[in-house]
């Protein structure tokens, strides 16, 4: 029996310090806004992961700064009804049991798919101030969309996470000569 979770975004802005990788389907409905499509096709900037090309939001935009997300303004998000479906999900996050996140986490509850993968279901934003308040997490929901999340990254989702850890590591390395 999984415990009840409780969580209602309170539009703060605090998770969108971090890089924002977005999927094909996001670049899909980011481009719905004429103004944003413009400026994705005038200006974006994919980087290689492992191979693989990835986009972030602000990559998309050209902007050379991993983060904060350039879509946030004056500490909310100015594409809210647009949002990539990482954002539609955070502070959770469907991680394959074989990826471990840099930052800290707490895994809620875990699937098996009819191939035998496991899955987890994870609170990775542990300090959102969403958190405990308002309706119940249904956490089928939150597998069914992490799950569709990941089949869009699945080639690039574990190198991704990689190249994040090693940066992060030569960050904090950088910082303390």
């Amino acid at each position: 029996m999984n415990k009840i979770i409780r969580f209602t975004c309170q539009k703060c802005g605090k998770c969108c310090g971090a890089e924002v990788i977005v999927s094909y389907a996001d670049v899909y409905r980011l481009s719905e806004d004429e103004k944003i499509r413009e400026e994705i096709l005038k200006k974006h900037q994919p980087r290689q992961v492992k191979g693989n090309f990835v986009y972030s939001t602000n990559s998309l935009m050209g902007l050379k700064e991993k983060y904060p997300c350039c879509f946030l303004k004056d500490n909310k998000c100015s594409i809210y009804e647009l949002r990539p479906q990482i954002c539609r999900i955070y502070p959770f996050l469907v991680l394959p049991d074989t990826v471990k996140p840099k930052r800290p986490y707490k895994i809620i509850a875990t699937r098996k798919t009819s191939e035998g993968s496991l899955f987890h279901l994870a609170i990775i934003g542990l300090n959102c101030p969403g958190l405990g308040i308002g309706e119940e997490v249904d956490f089928d929901k939150l597998f069914e969309i992490g799950m569709k999340e990941y089949e869009y990254f699945k080639d690039t989702y574990h190198n991704l996470l990689l190249s994040e850890i090693t940066a992060c590591t030569e960050n904090f390395v950088n910082n303390v000569k």
